[in-house]
Order: structure tokens, then sequence, then C-alpha cells
């Protein structure tokens, strides 16, 4: 069955554990290398690979600093079970990180519902993300190696930070554009 309002499918969506915990370890290595000493890493994952997660990261070099929550407050309801309201920020850092950055200090929860317009299936509330780039020190730059909708790169640049917005879905590369570009546009 086909709807024509769904989002176009993206790559890599159906992997098992295993098989996800090693393209997660060797893409987060790749993206490590490219960092600065202390970079942070910020990385969206729900329950379901939540432990694999922060193996990969660790795997791949980095510093596993903790988790953060986004209650998304709304989801669907499963009669005898708990709702899956909440995705899991797993960040951390590109070796030492020194607690004088000059950033503020994050919540450890973010609430925002999810997009009612989504144009990708995993889209990200924009106001939700310009919390998160402010892990960054002003005047940094953002990595996104997998830009989706755009959220993140046009967080950023709203924020006054540069980004770069990796996506290999050609789809998604032009609605992430296009969606930046209006926006970036319409500042001007």
């Amino acid at each position: 069955m086909h709807y024509t309002n769904a989002p176009p499918p993206f790559d890599g969506d159906a992997k098992d554990q295993r098989s996800w915990t090693r393209w997660a370890a060797e893409w987060l290595y790749e993206a490590r290398k490219v960092c600065k000493l202390g970079a942070p890493v910020c990385m969206f994952i729900d329950w379901r690979q939540l432990p694999a997660a922060t193996d990969a990261l660790q795997w791949a070099g980095w510093i596993w600093r903790g988790t953060a929550v986004w209650d998304k407050g709304n989801s669907r309801p499963q009669k005898g079970r708990f709702r899956q309201q909440a995705e899991y920020i797993v960040w951390g850092s590109n070796g030492d990180m020194p607690i004088n950055r000059p950033v503020p200090c994050l919540p450890g929860v973010f609430k925002y519902g999810n997009p009612q317009n989504r144009i990708h299936l995993t889209e990200k509330p924009l106001q939700l993300m310009q919390d998160i780039v402010k892990i960054t020190e002003p005047g940094g730059h953002i990595l996104d190696p997998f830009a989706g909708s755009g959220t993140t790169v046009l967080a950023a640049v709203l924020e006054g930070y540069s980004a770069t917005g990796v996506e290999v879905t050609d789809a998604y590369a032009k609605l992430a554009r296009d969606r930046i570009d209006a926006a970036v546009g319409s500042m001007a």
C-alpha cells in the first residue's frame, strides 16, 4: 500500500541492533575525526537502540557524557503499556570538555510536541534543535551527518552558528535545501 502523503523512505531505517551498532560506530568515528577537541556530539535515539547508541559512541572514541530526554508529550497510546513519548539524546565529547566553556547549562528534559507538518519521519521541532545547538560554543560549526528535513542546520543558522548538513537521500536533500533557503531568504 502506498500513501501519497507519506514522507519518502530513508536509507538505513530498518537495521537490526548489531548492524546498526556497527554502522553507527563507523559514522561516529568518521565524524569525530573532523571535529575539534572538546567538540560535543548529540545523537537522538529511541528506547530500542539506546544501549547500542551509547556503545557505538564510545567505540568511536567519543567520551560518553550522559543522556537528556526529549518529552514529545504526544504519542500513540497502547492500552496496558507505557506511552513511548520520549526520545533520548545521547551526548558526549571529543576528548576533554572543560566546564568553563562559554555555553549555558542546558536542561536535562526538553518538552516539545512533534512538528505537525513533518516532511521527514524523524523530524525534530525547530525550537528543540535551537535549544540543543547551544551546547556548541558561540561561533562554532555544527555538523549534521543526517540532515533529513534540515532542522538542525536551520536551527544552527538561526542561532548564529555555521553548519554543514549531509543527506544521502536526494528527495530529502532537496526538501532540506528548499526549507533552509526559504527561511534564510525571509530573514534577509
